[in-house]
């Protein structure tokens, strides 16, 4: 069988020149031509999905508090960090503003971070109609949840520990997005044989990726998707 060509995927945009989950690093990652982004999201307090990778404030904006204790409105007030040695006047995007600068044939990851209840789930599928998307998440429980809803919704199961391997290869979930290290041939061939559709995150370096592009994936989400892209070429 020929290898899969895994699709590159900007981890949280292009943030080395913009702020993580911008929606300047968004769209300046599909500008230079990534086809697909990774995004995190939490819900405010009035259940809005905000675009985010903390649950507070603290480490990416110049705001502090609990993401989930904070009104949409205010939360697209706060600012962005700037890039190392950059300036910004950024601010939190809402999913919907995400989704809605993104080209017609662009796609987005959305991994969402915490469990959320169903009215949210639904008001999420909602935003997501007619989009090239995928949602990944660490618990199986938010999976499952997004797919009693919608059954046809792209699903991945993120795992980062060893013994989740087996449990993988034995679930049902059709993708699993595997932290990079825990992927090698052996595992690569127990999923594979399982007929599941393989990613990794998050893969920067050369000396990282050339042996996951030999094995063959589908998903390579990299901080680096310049140096990636070219590899894969």
């Amino acid at each position: 069988m020929p290898l899969a060509t895994p699709t590159i995927v900007a981890h949280r945009g292009l943030h080395d020149q913009h702020p993580e989950n911008s929606l300047a690093a968004f769209k300046s990652a599909w500008a230079s031509g990534c086809i697909w982004c990774e995004c995190d999201i939490h819900c405010s307090a009035d259940g809005v999905a905000i675009v985010i990778h903390d649950d507070t404030l603290d480490r990416t904006t110049n705001g502090c508090g609990d993401v989930s204790m904070t009104s949409s409105k205010a939360l697209q007030r706060v600012k962005l960090s700037p890039p190392r040695g950059g300036k910004t006047d950024e601010t939190v995007p809402l999913l919907r503003d995400v989704l809605g600068a993104m080209p017609p044939q662009a796609g987005l990851i959305i991994e969402i971070k915490p469990i959320i209840p169903e009215d949210q789930v639904r008001a999420i599928l909602r935003l997501l109609s007619g989009r090239r998307t995928m949602l990944q998440s660490f618990h199986a429980q938010v999976l499952e949840t997004f797919r009693r809803c919608d059954n046809d919704v792209s699903l991945a199961w993120l795992i980062e520990q060893p013994d989740q391997v087996a449990e993988a290869a034995a679930s049902d979930w059709r993708a699993i997005h595997l932290k990079h290290t825990l992927l090698d041939a052996a595992t690569h061939a127990k999923l594979q044989q399982a007929r599941k559709k393989i990613g990794v995150w998050t893969v920067d370096t050369e000396a990282e990726a050339k042996p996951l592009i030999a094995l063959g994936l589908e998903t390579i989400i990299t901080d680096n998707p310049t140096l990636l892209r070219g590899l894969v070429r």
